[in-house]
């Protein structure tokens, strides 16, 4: 993506006072990935592992995520549809991964909600 990732961002943002991302433009990237997660999430797929380096932004700056495999996908069909919103494959980077995900070893919608460290 031609503008990086939102870790790259906020670290230079960091060193330059905070100008490069000031709070209305942080308001926005922030709903474009809540935004994206409801997209995943309805569509019964888990990220597992958002975090700044996995927000990526196109050349209007729109967030867009990225990094997570297809083991990340929940199939539902009739009597599975319960297990939607769990996956069986652990996924996340240490610092970004529900306590809850850890201690069972599942990734969770709430997990790539509840706990991302932003």
């Amino acid at each position: 993506m031609p503008n990086g990732n939102l870790g790259t961002l906020l670290q230079e943002a960091s060193h330059q006072g905070g100008h490069i991302l000031n709070w209305p433009m942080r308001h926005l990237i922030a709903l474009g990935v809540a935004r994206g997660l409801a997209f995943l999430h309805a569509h019964n797929v888990i990220h597992g592992d958002v975090k700044p380096q996995n927000v990526l932004f196109d050349a209007d700056f729109e967030p867009h995520l990225s990094d997570f495999g297809l083991e990340s996908m929940v199939v539902t069909a009739g009597a599975a549809a319960e297990a939607a919103s769990t996956s069986s494959t652990p996924v996340g980077s240490l610092g970004y991964v529900a306590p809850d995900a850890a201690a069972a070893g599942q990734a969770t919608k709430e997990g790539d909600v509840c706990c991302s460290s932003y």
